[in-house]
Order: structure tokens, then C-alpha cells, then sequence
């Protein structure tokens, strides 16, 4: 359970408020179901006394996995981290962030099924998701917002050949004294773009999510005792 405010020294140009109060709570869920077996679960809610759209109640996981000798499979409600940079993770991106969290680094939960498994020492993960979360943007009484409101229940999308079913897979492994991993995610874009509504009375931006091809290295080497960290990724957009 946590609880917090934001004050801001100013009013916005169009907000009055100075002061949010919000409280959270996260509770947690465990069980085995035999000896390769096991559910987990994970609820979030938060409350914002000024900006109704920072009210959320999500779950975060609720996973059924099943483990084998070289590998476990996992369906449900997930998350998933991908990148070795702590800040700056530009290759995770299974999961769409909790914007209205930031700067800490929080997911919200994506439906999923993954199978993860050993060719020798290299890990191998293949990964499948059904629709995206769409991205959070402060209210009318937010702030850090942009001028003109984001209609967070009209976005639009641009699914592609596969419609809403996204998928992922990676490949770890470790060459000569350096952790490589190499990944490529076809599916709906985690940022959307913009276009107006047109509507000079009541004016909007719509956020529009297009399919993508992002291809993604990551790189990690230790010497002796520096830790040299990597990251790249390249994206096009798809049919």
C-alpha cells in the first residue's frame, strides 16, 4: 500500500489544481498446483482525488505456468522484461507501460502466451498477445498534459494482416565473455501517433496504433569490474 501527492509550485494554463492526493494498493497471489505447476496473480489499484482518468484497477498477472525439465510455458495475464539497460529499456516492449506511474517503472498486465526453452545453453522465447493496452493520458484536470485533451476511448487501429494477435520471440545466449540476445516483435505499436478530430467546438487528439516490425539487440560485457551495457533497435511499419 503506498500513498502520495504531487504538488506543483504553479497552476497550469488551464488547470487550478496544485495538489494531487492518490493512494494505491497492490496485493499479491501465489499457489502451487502440483510439482510442475503454479498460479500466480497480481492486482493493482490506485485512486487520484483530482484527475479521474489516473483512477486504475488492473491486473497485472494472472499466469498459469508449467515448468518442464528444459522449459516452461505460460498463459494468462503476464509481464515480461526485455533489455539489459535499468533506465532506458528500448527493447521491452511486450508490455505497454504505466505512463500515469512515471518516472518509476511500472506494466500494466498483457494477455499472453509464451513457451520458453533450452537449445543447449541458448534460451529460446516465443512469445503470443492478443490486443494492446492503449496508453494513459491525464484528464482534463491532469497536468503534464498537452494543450489539447487525448480522447483515451476513440483511439483507432491500424491492425495489420494478423488483426489484433501480436507476436515476439528472442534468442539468448552467451558468446565468448558477452551476454548477447538478439529479438524481434511484429504487432501493435506500445506508442501511438496522433491526428485531430477536426472538431473546433470540442477539440481532440485520437491516438492511432499501427503494426510494427522492430527488430532489437542487446548486448552486455563484463570486464573486470566495469559492466558495459547495449541496447539497439530498428523499427518499420508493417501491413
Amino acid at each position: 500500500m503506498n500513498a502520495q501527492t504531487r504538488y506543483y509550485p504553479q497552476t497550469g494554463e488551464t488547470v487550478d489544481e496544485t495538489v494531487y492526493p492518490a493512494a494505491a494498493v497492490q496485493l499479491e497471489y501465489s499457489q502451487a498446483l502440483g510439482e510442475s505447476d503454479q498460479l500466480t496473480g497480481s492486482v493493482f489499484v490506485r485512486g487520484d482525488s483530482v484527475d479521474d482518468e489516473r483512477n486504475l484497477a488492473d491486473i497485472r498477472e494472472l499466469l498459469w505456468l508449467h515448468s518442464g525439465e528444459a522449459y516452461q510455458f505460460r498463459a494468462g495475464v503476464g509481464q515480461v522484461s526485455w533489455g539489459v539497460n535499468e533506465l532506458f529499456k528500448i527493447t521491452d516492449l511486450i508490455n505497454q507501460k504505466d505512463r500515469s506511474e512515471l518516472p518509476f517503472q511500472r506494466k500494466l498486465g498483457q494477455p499472453l502466451a509464451s513457451l520458453s526453452f533450452y537449445v543447449g545453453e541458448d534460451l529460446i522465447e516465443l512469445y503470443t498477445m492478443h490486443d494492446v493496452r492503449t496508453a494513459w493520458y491525464p484528464g482534463e484536470d491532469g497536468r503534464l498534459r498537452y494543450p489539447i485533451l487525448v480522447d483515451n476511448d476513440n483511439e483507432v487501429y491500424d491492425c495489420g494482416k494478423t488483426n489484433r494477435w501480436d507476436f515476439a520471440g528472442r534468442w539468448k545466449t552467451r558468446l565468448w565473455d558477452m551476454d548477447l540476445a538478439l529479438s524481434h516483435f511484429y504487432g501493435m505499436t506500445r506508442d501511438p501517433y496522433f491526428i485531430f478530430n477536426y472538431d473546433f467546438n470540442n477539440p481532440y487528439l485520437i491516438p492511432v496504433y499501427e503494426k510494427v516490425n522492430q527488430s532489437s539487440v542487446e548486448w552486455q560485457y563484463a570486464w573486470n569490474d566495469l559492466l558495459l551495457k547495449a541496447e539497439y533497435t530498428y523499427q518499420t511499419g508493417s501491413l
